[in-house]
């Protein structure tokens, strides 16, 4: 029996495809979860699903499978998936207005029965408003996989992917998976099994005592660490973007431009931050404040300052490190 440890700093927000949107659930249920296609390696393939496009109908004619049940899953299945993502209006249905009438019924237009998407046996049929080349790359969405709905509720322990839910242990900070003896698979594991460590240092710790964690967590990694790993082969670092956004309450909204300006200045300096992240200033935005309206509060408020000040964040490395920066603008204007 082999076990595979990957780390987590936090518990996921679902264990459901069509609600997971965060990283971490989604990491999570695509291992237990097989979406319809899969473009690795650009390469487009299905495990299930033989497609063509006649006329103006993308068909897909369903292959033998199994849900972790030992259950085939039939084309009825993969229909009543596809609809439920309809009905219940999932941010990823969006995704399919290239199906005749779906944008329709999105937006209240037209009725579930008018949707362009049939059942005939082991067929399914999409009549196309065009001849969608991009319908492979959507359905490949961890979102667009099978769920096994009873009474029209989702049973998560019945799933397709190559492992399956076992149990959870919110206390121990663990989430077990256990091989899906259905799933044509030549992989060894046996277990998967995410452990939550939220602080990045421990989390390093344990990489390096347990032999079996496969991977730390991404979003954890502490910048200052990273000189100290560059030359380790465990050690992968890619460069991705991501946008930062600050709310400001209209209260303080006086406060939003000279706040950017600060920002901008001591994030740059700072040491630890530095070291893992390129800062590009040029796509915050910062709306528009008139310069008298700038310069009365300015004048009249500003030097004057006693109003408590919250800060709602995700508590996730680095987030603290900047919102100390936020807290120490505020100081300095006390």
């Amino acid at each position: 029996m082999r076990n595979k440890i990957v780390l987590l700093d936090d518990f996921p927000i679902t264990f459901k495809t069509v609600e997971a949107y965060d990283y971490l659930s989604k990491i999570v249920v695509s291992y237990i979860n097989e979406p319809f296609f899969s473009t690795k390696f650009l390469k487009i393939s299905s495990k299930y699903i033989k497609h063509r496009i006649i006329n103006n109908f993308l068909i897909f004619k369903i292959l033998p499978f199994f849900w972790s049940n030992g259950e085939k899953v039939s084309a009825k299945d993969i229909y009543r998936s596809i609809l439920y993502f309809i009905k219940e209006k999932k941010a990823f249905s969006y995704n399919l207005f290239f199906i005749k009438n779906v944008e329709n019924y999105l937006n209240g237009i037209s009725p579930i029965e008018n949707i362009g998407i049939f059942l005939r046996k082991d067929k399914i049929f999409f009549k196309l408003i065009e001849k969608e080349q991009n319908y492979a790359q959507i359905f490949s969405l961890i979102h667009f996989s099978p769920i096994y709905l009873k009474e029209n509720k989702i049973n998560l322990s019945i799933t397709t992917g190559e492992f399956k839910l076992n149990y959870i242990d919110r206390k121990k900070g663990i989430i077990h998976l256990k091989k899906n003896e259905f799933y044509p698979s030549n992989t060894k594991t046996s277990n998967i099994i995410f452990k939550v460590i939220k602080d990045p240092n421990k989390a390093l710790e344990f990489f390096y005592k347990n032999k079996d964690t496969i991977m730390t967590c991404s979003t954890c990694f502490p910048y200052l660490a990273m000189k100290n790993h560059i030359l380790d082969n465990n050690f992968i670092k890619r460069e991705s973007n991501i946008r930062v956004f600050f709310k400001i309450n209209m209260e303080k909204i006086r406060f939003k431009s000279i706040l950017f300006e600060y920002l901008k200045k001591y994030l740059q300096l700072d040491s630890e931050l530095s070291e893992g992240i390129k800062w590009n200033f040029n796509y915050i935005g910062v709306n528009d404040i008139s310069k008298n309206f700038t310069e009365n509060f300015e004048k009249k408020i500003f030097y004057d300052f006693k109003d408590p000040v919250r800060i709602l964040y995700t508590d996730y490395y680095p987030n603290t490190l900047i919102v100390k920066y936020i807290l120490d603008f505020f100081k300095e204007k006390k």
